[in-house]
């Protein structure tokens, strides 16, 4: 599925979840008058939701097989709370999504590609 997902759209799907949390949390904080069941609801949501927008890089980068999966998800984790660092490994995770791996030797290689630029084995028909 992320392989058909544009750049552009991963990116929108990440703000977008960290926007709807906030939101959440907005309507979330109004007090309600006789009632706590709101709050008490959604809490675990506006914890899933914040939670899979912030590490939306690192999801990324997992399903899309990324060579630097290890560098992103410790630069998603500790650095993406300054959202410089959220945004730095968002678009690093996106940058292979119109890539594959060769079957022979495991390097990276364009999705298109007939030959691997690496090992020279055909690729045709993986």
């Amino acid at each position: 599925m992320l392989n058909n997902l544009s750049k552009v759209g991963a990116f929108a799907l990440g703000i977008g979840l960290m926007f709807a949390g906030v939101a959440l949390v907005a309507v979330v904080s109004v007090p309600v008058t006789g009632s706590e069941w709101p709050s008490f609801i959604a809490a675990p949501v506006v914890f899933v939701l914040l939670l899979s927008g912030y590490l939306m890089p690192t999801i990324i980068a997992g399903k899309a097989g990324h060579p630097n999966l290890t560098v992103i998800v410790l630069i998603n984790i500790f650095t993406g709370w300054s959202v410089l660092g959220w945004i730095v490994s968002m678009f690093w995770s996106v940058q292979v999504l119109g890539a594959r791996r060769c079957g022979q030797c495991k390097e990276v290689i364009r999705k298109d590609a007939l030959v691997c630029k690496h090992c020279q084995a055909s690729v045709a028909g993986m």
